[in-house]
């Protein structure tokens, strides 16, 4: 049996998902201003870009194609990190780091532009306190883009509204 971590990291598998993510990127973080309301000005200047829960860093290196800002892939599997390392040597904006989801705050106070979060929200058991680490990381202006299995069904989640009327307030 195969678990899900070792089918993402298959050399196959990580190909196909590496072109998706590279289009997905290409389109969903065009330059052209507008499709994500204030992206790009929450990216002004050296704004940092995490990519949390980074996997084999396939989008983490899309980010770090489309955007001259420091891009950082945080996963909590150390071969995930190993992979992405291998993967994607010598680019500049771009670094790999093996990290707990639920201390981005700690390791990232208000620095962030753009936060993303991909495929991964459904997966975790403490969801409020991975929100409210995630919105302390961002910046004054920081965008925090997520992507899931079915987004409607998270955003109806009550930890959701607890943490954007937190943060409205």
């Amino acid at each position: 049996s195969i678990n899900l971590d070792d089918a993402l990291l298959h050399p196959e598998l990580r190909e196909f998902l590496r072109k998706g993510h590279e289009g997905y990127a290409s389109q969903l973080f065009s330059q052209r201003k507008g499709f994500i309301p204030g992206l790009h000005e929450a990216l002004n200047g050296d704004r940092l870009i995490i990519d949390l829960g980074c996997g084999p860093g396939d989008f983490a290196g899309a980010l770090a194609a489309r955007f001259p800002n420091r891009v950082i892939g945080i996963d909590i599997n150390p071969r995930a990190i190993e992979v992405a390392r291998r993967n994607y040597p010598g680019v500049p904006n771009l670094e790999f780091r093996v990290g707990d989801f639920y201390k981005i705050f700690e390791m990232y106070q208000g620095v962030a532009g753009l936060i993303n979060v991909n495929m991964v929200l459904h997966n975790l058991d403490k969801l409020e306190e991975a929100l409210l680490g995630i919105y302390g990381a961002l910046g004054e202006g920081g965008i925090f883009f997520f992507t899931d299995l079915n987004p409607g069904l998270i955003l109806k989640r009550e930890e959701i509204r607890r943490v954007h009327s937190t943060r409205r307030s």
